[in-house]
């Protein structure tokens, strides 16, 4: 587990407790530390400050107008499952952990996750870049753009170049105009994976494959059990893809590879 992931989770579970305030208003306020960040300062209306330092030794000094402390960050593993309060009792927090312990999914400054945040065509694309990259040991070669609604100064701009030349995005099928910002639907999710997989043993029919667009392409993915049903039979194409189901996929597909999980899921 990478030592930035380790202070973020545990600095903002630890100092619930452990941070005393001299202000009464700031009395075991929890405080969230982005994974950036090695120091942070906050002040109260009166002037009083704390000031919060992450050493290399996993302790945490804590200055205050008229003490220091340190703390020693205890069982690190135990408190791993608290890094972000809104994946406790989710379903997918075994996948989630695992890709954020790769690098490969982030969380958001503020301490969450948001597992059930639609994920964008960009956001999605970003993702999918980091796996395939991972998967082929170097970065993937980036090409032409052919969407006209993708501009070089957008931060998504490499990934969806890479994904064209690579092959799994073709820009005839969105008529050249991705629409970046949307939401991703799961059916797309299939088109966009489907050439790095080959067909499996599994025979997934679903009762509304006729509502499909990429059929094709879900039944593939479908085929090796990375994307799945519904109890009522359904694929649901046209819903969109949350940022759990995103994280689910792609841990699936790099035990699929034979690439071992780091965390939660070991392939």
């Amino acid at each position: 587990m990478k030592y930035k992931y380790i202070v973020v989770m545990t600095i903002a579970l630890m100092l619930f407790f452990l941070l005393p305030f001299q202000s009464q208003a700031y009395t075991q306020k929890e405080i969230r530390m982005n994974p950036n960040e090695k120091t942070k300062t906050i002040f109260d209306a009166d002037g009083n400050y704390v000031v919060i330092e992450v050493m290399p030794d996993l302790q945490v000094v804590v200055k205050t107008n008229n003490t220091e402390k340190k703390y020693v960050i205890p069982d690190v593993e135990k408190l791993k499952l608290y890094a972000f309060a809104d994946i406790k009792d989710h379903w997918a927090i075994d996948y989630i952990e695992t890709m954020i312990d790769m690098g490969l999914l982030k969380g958001y400054p503020d301490g969450t996750f948001r597992p059930n945040n639609p994920i964008s065509r960009a956001e999605f694309g970003a993702v999918l870049t980091r796996v395939l990259e991972l998967e082929n040991k170097g970065p993937l070669v980036t090409g032409a753009n052919f969407f006209t609604d993708v501009n070089t100064k957008d931060w998504f701009y490499d990934d969806i170049t890479k994904l064209q030349k690579r092959g799994n995005l073709q820009a005839s099928i969105y008529h050249n105009i991705l629409r970046p910002k949307e939401a991703i639907t799961r059916e797309e999710m299939a088109l966009w994976l489907a050439n790095e997989v080959e067909a499996g043993s599994n025979d997934a029919n679903y009762s509304d494959n006729n509502n499909m667009k990429f059929s094709e392409q879900v039944k593939i993915i479908s085929s090796q059990q990375l994307l799945k049903g519904y109890p009522d039979g359904r694929f649901r194409p046209t819903e969109r893809t949350t940022r759990a189901e995103t994280a689910a996929l792609f841990v699936r597909y790099l035990e699929l590879k034979g690439i071992k999980a780091i965390g939660g899921i070991q392939g």
